[in-house]
């Protein structure tokens, strides 16, 4: 009976080690990491055109065609010509507003992408946005600076995917968009 009650013991033992080294896993081994994925830009403008309502940054996802309708005139038609002849097989859009400031122009770029990256489900835009500088001459004006980006669709996700705009370390927009 000593002979099996060690073994039961052992077998325990063991079986307690293992679970103690699964519970005291590092979190983040079981999410998935971030990914850098390339972008190009397709056109930035440091004057919106007829800009939507609002002063908050937007962010908009282009995956078909039918979908650039939804910028409006807030773009310059040659942006809308680029985003028409996009083959939305392999890649789609993604526009990144400022938010109305009332002044013009800028003195320096607007908007820049500077990375996007992708972890599971979620696209992140990490971006720079213009900040007012005291003593620049404020016109009154409906505009807002824009960039929008390529990406290619192989480095997305299909299904429901999150979009998110981050300025400055924080999240600033958060959305759904249907990638097919």
């Amino acid at each position: 009976m000593g002979h099996s009650s060690r073994s039961i013991t052992r077998k325990r033992a063991i079986l307690l080690l293992a679970v103690l080294v699964v519970a005291t896993m590092p979190l983040g081994a079981c999410r998935a990491r971030e990914t850098d994925v390339p972008f190009e830009t397709l056109d930035r403008q440091n004057k919106g055109y007829a800009y939507l309502e609002g002063r908050e940054p937007r962010l908009f996802v282009i995956a078909q065609t039918a979908e650039v309708e939804i910028l409006g005139d807030t773009v310059t038609s040659s942006a809308k010509q680029q985003l028409l002849g996009l083959d939305y097989d392999q890649c789609l859009a993604v526009a990144v507003f400022q938010g109305h400031l009332g002044i013009w122009p800028y003195p320096e770029p607007g908007v820049q992408v500077q990375r996007v990256t992708v972890r599971a489900e979620v696209v992140t835009v990490y971006a720079r946005l213009y900040e007012p500088v005291e003593g620049y001459e404020q016109l009154p004006t409906e505009s807002s600076a824009y960039e929008i980006i390529r990406l290619r669709r192989s480095d997305i996700s299909q299904g429901e995917v999150g979009f998110v705009l981050s300025v400055g370390g924080e999240e600033v927009i958060k959305q759904p968009h249907s990638i097919l």
